[in-house]
């Protein structure tokens, strides 16, 4: 009879952690339920974030295109007769670059060193050819 009496003692105790376990588990059920949230409703922002550069991008590219008179000069040579427009071509994309950087980046000074190795480059693959 004693022997029973310990064996239902120690179920008791049993069921005791693992009431707690099942609490802590719980506990960490609802903390991961809020950090999905907080990851769903960032990646919402984020969404909405691209949706305005992609709106951006399009309008910004169909300015710099818009006007753009190629003549040829060949079979396969293209002349552009408006620099300018180039010009104004290869702005947008260093400003379209530091846009895409700046949102992976948030702070802006890290774009603004990143960019800062592109004339290196161009000035390495002019002097490398």
């Amino acid at each position: 009879m004693t022997s029973e009496i310990e064996s239902l003692d120690a179920f008791t105790d049993d069921v005791d952690r693992l009431e707690r376990a099942l609490g802590d588990v719980s506990g960490m059920t609802t903390a991961f339920t809020a950090q999905l949230q907080a990851v769903r409703g960032a990646l919402g922002q984020t969404n909405a974030d691209l949706a305005g550069l992609q709106r951006g991008f399009s309008t910004g590219l169909r300015r710099a295109f818009d006007g753009l008179v190629l003549v040829e000069d060949g079979p396969a040579d293209l002349v552009v007769v408006r620099v300018a427009d180039g010009v104004r071509l290869l702005t947008g994309a260093g400003m379209g670059m530091f846009m895409i950087l700046a949102l992976i980046f948030r702070p802006y000074l890290q774009p603004l060193l990143i960019m800062t190795v592109i004339p290196f480059g161009f000035v390495g693959a002019v002097g490398a050819h």
